[in-house]
């Protein structure tokens, strides 16, 4: 059960914007990014995903920039500190809720942009789930449609705004995924809702993505122009979720979204093969694979198993940059 450590809410009212942050083992940057959240949306609740005594500082500071803190008392995933903060800011009615994890730096205006877009499309008829941004970390997530609409059909998690509706008709978040491709269930549920996530154009949400290294080639760090060639690769560990949740997501949805899912995993593959040419421990990363997707075809859900976990610890990266 959530430990809440700031002071209790005031009464909600009607057609609030609120946030879920969620962190864990925050730094000083986090604390900034939620201050700039709280500057921008009636309520934000920070979710400490189970960090321990030793970021009590930082969460003091989070509280000082207008957030409400409640704490897990353990590590419980992505998931299920996202639920725990939708839970505590009880959405309804006309509310929207925006979703964002400590590594997003929010300008001034991003959440009034994302509203707008829902504003937009709502007037057009469209029957508008949430929005997120056109661009994350430098990458354009929305597309196009043949109707002049910019859509994000699998948008990333942190940076997305829902309806209190659509929250209510698809559920929260699922727990058992843990951490990697939650997003991803997430979206391909409102899509079966028959609900579109729309873009908010010319919108940039930055963000810390993992780790950026060289790609190998015969030994040697690719490069052109004396540049080595950056690829930026998950923490190791998270490789053990990216290819269970790869199954399970699968699974879940293969009925109805069988083409979109084909795609993402031969895209999946393409990133494994670079990846375990980057590695250094290649032997140790196949592990984590084989036993992610070991686990998926079993349905395990949840955390990764400690001794998983312990090997991950010692993989590293042949160029890391």
């Amino acid at each position: 059960m959530p430990d809440t450590s700031a002071a209790d809410a005031t009464s909600p009212s009607q057609d609030r914007m609120l946030a879920v942050m969620t962190v864990f083992r925050p730094g000083a940057e986090a604390a900034r990014n939620a201050f700039s959240i709280a500057q921008q949306v009636d309520e934000l609740v920070v979710v400490d995903d189970g960090s321990g005594p030793e970021s009590s500082a930082t969460l003091a500071d989070i509280v000082a920039s207008g957030a409400n803190v409640i704490r897990l008392t353990e590590n419980s995933g992505i998931a299920a500190a996202t639920n725990a903060g939708i839970a505590q800011v009880e959405p309804r009615g006309g509310d929207l809720v925006v979703f964002f994890d400590q590594d997003s730096a929010v300008p001034p205006g991003f959440v009034s942009a994302l509203r707008g877009a829902i504003a937009t499309a709502g007037r057009r008829g469209v029957p508008v789930g949430g929005a997120a941004p056109e661009h994350f970390a430098g990458v354009r997530q929305g597309r196009t449609d043949r109707n002049g609409l910019l859509r994000v059909d699998m948008p990333i998690q942190s940076g997305l705004m829902v309806t209190a509706d659509t929250l209510a008709r698809v559920g929260g978040m699922r727990d058992e995924l843990f951490i990697d491709l939650v997003d991803d269930d997430f979206a391909l549920r409102v899509a079966d809702a028959g609900r579109v996530i729309v873009g908010a154009a010319d919108i940039r949400l930055p963000h810390q993505l993992g780790q950026q290294v060289a790609v190998p080639f015969f030994g040697r760090p690719l490069g052109m122009r004396g540049r080595p060639l950056a690829f930026t690769v998950s923490a190791p560990f998270r490789y053990y979720y990216r290819a269970r949740n790869r199954v399970l997501v699968s699974r879940a949805h293969r009925r109805r979204h069988r083409m979109r899912l084909a795609v993402d995993t031969l895209v999946e593959a393409r990133h494994y093969a670079i990846v375990l040419a980057a590695v250094k421990q290649r032997g140790a990363l196949l592990a984590l694979l084989r036993a992610g997707r070991r686990d998926g075809r079993r349905g395990v859900g949840g955390r990764i198993p400690a001794a998983l976990q312990h090997a991950a610890g010692g993989i590293d990266w042949r160029f890391p940059l």
